[in-house]
Formats: C-alpha cells, structure tokens, sequence
C-alpha cells in the first residue's frame, strides 16, 4: 500500500513539473536588461550619488559652524560676565589717608608723586614705600640753578625768592630756610638747622644733631647724630632717622609717616 502511494506521488510531481507554468520570453528579456542596467551604475546615478555626498558634507560642514559659532557667543557671554565681576570687585572707593586725599589724591584714590624727576601715580597705600625712596608727593617741579653753601658756617635765607631752588651746604654749622615753593636741601656733618616753607620740599641731612622744622609737605632722611625734627604742621610728611637717638614731633598717625628707626616720636595735634 504504502509502495502504491509512493509511486502515485512521484508520478504527481512529475506531472506538476512538466505542467508549471513559465515566464514569457518577452518578460524574461525585460527582467536580464534590467538586472544589467543595475549592475552598471548610469552617470546619472553617479552624479545623484556625489550630490548626496555633497549634502552629507555640507550639512556636517554647517552643523560645525553652528557648534564654533554657539561656542564663540558662548565664550563672549562669560568674558562679558568675568569683565562685570572683575569690575565689580575692584571697583575703587576713595578713602581718606591723612591729608593725601584732600591735597594730592583724584577721585580715584590714586596720588600723584615726582619719582626721579617724573611723575607717576600709585595707589594711597603705596605712597609711604615711595616716599622712602625719596619720592615727593605731588608733581615734578622745576628748580633754579643750585644753591651752593661754602667751607664756613652759612646762612642761606631763600624765603623771599620764588623758583623752586635746590640747596646743598656740606660742610660748617649752617642755617637754611626754604621759600614756600618746592625745594631740595642737602647738608653734611655740621650741627644744621633748617627750616621748610610750606611747599613740598626734600630734605637729606648729613652726620651731627640737626633740628629741622618743617612747615610744609616735606619728606625728611636726617642723617647720623641726635637730631631733632618737628613735622607738626597738619600736612602730610615722611620722616626717616639715621643712628643716634632722634627725636620726632609728629602729627597723628593718619596724617604723619614716621619710620621705626626714629628712637623717640612724640604724637600730637596742630595748633595753628
């Protein structure tokens, strides 16, 4: 039985194979074209294939400028922001040191100093260090022909004239006294006494007990010896000892610099 329905099968199939239907030669042909024509790309297909690149680069090619471009306004923003911060923390505030700011100091808190012959501005607090230096507060002034002391003991009274001067008497016990302009006075080894107007004046005084008053705005280096030295004035002064026990008489702390060398500095207020 099983041998009749295996004959009956194989007979079924070969009746089936010999009866399928086939594909017409015209649509046989039609499909071999086509699968030809795929398998060589056409210009016109290689032109769309490169104008796809193109786009694809193109469009990568602006979305990095987007990305530069996000990231410049980016980085202005925060520049924009840090500059407004840094302005804001170190926004000056005028703030009165003695009498610098009322004389010599803008409405920046900066003040104005002759540095060597130049002028230059710094900030209140860096005015003490400069007039250690021997900078004067305010601007360069413009002297006359120097002023020479001799050998003996001299007398040099410049109160009447009006040029800034410039005075140096090295040697012999001398008495100098300084108009009201700007002025530079050097002294050597004798007892000296020296007496300032009410400019800004500098003043280096050599070895021996020197007494200097001052009436202006003066920067002093007293030299070695016992030396006495009264700035009480109301202005603002710099005073700098040598050796030997000095004697300073100062205005307040807020108006006179006095430096550490000074062995005695007697604070007070000015009556004029």
């Amino acid at each position: 039985m099983s041998m009749f329905r295996r004959r009956h099968a194989d007979s079924l199939e070969t009746e089936l194979r010999r009866n399928r239907p086939e594909p017409r030669e015209d649509f046989v042909r039609q499909l071999e074209a086509r699968i030809a024509a795929d398998r060589t790309p056409a210009p016109s297909r290689r032109g769309a294939g490169r104008r796809l690149g193109l786009a694809v680069a193109l469009t990568a090619a602006l979305l990095a400028v987007a990305a530069v471009m996000g990231g410049v306004s980016y980085a202005a923003s925060s520049v924009s922001h840090a500059a407004h911060a840094v302005a804001v923390v170190f926004k000056f505030t005028p703030h009165e040191v003695g009498s610098i700011s009322s004389a010599a100091a803008d409405q920046y808190g900066k003040v104005t100093l002759c540095h060597n012959g130049h002028e230059i501005t710094v900030a209140q607090q860096a005015v003490p260090a400069h007039l250690a230096q021997g900078d004067t507060i305010g601007k360069c002034p413009v002297f006359a022909p120097p002023v020479l002391g001799t050998a003996a003991d001299d007398t040099l009274d410049l109160s009447k004239t009006r040029a800034n001067a410039v005075i140096v008497d090295r040697k012999g016990n001398n008495t100098i006294e300084t108009n009201n302009r700007d002025n530079k006075v050097t002294t050597g080894a004798g007892a000296d006494r020296i007496t300032t107007g009410t400019g800004s004046n500098l003043v280096k005084s050599g070895a021996g007990a020197d007494t200097i008053v001052s009436k202006g705005k003066d920067t002093i280096f007293s030299g070695a010896g016992n030396d006495t030295i009264n700035v009480r004035n109301g202005k603002t002064n710099f005073v700098n000892c040598g050796s030997g026990r000095d004697v300073v008489i100062a205005d307040s702390v807020k108006i006179d610099f006095v430096g550490d060398s000074c062995e005695v500095v007697r604070r007070g207020t000015f009556k004029k």
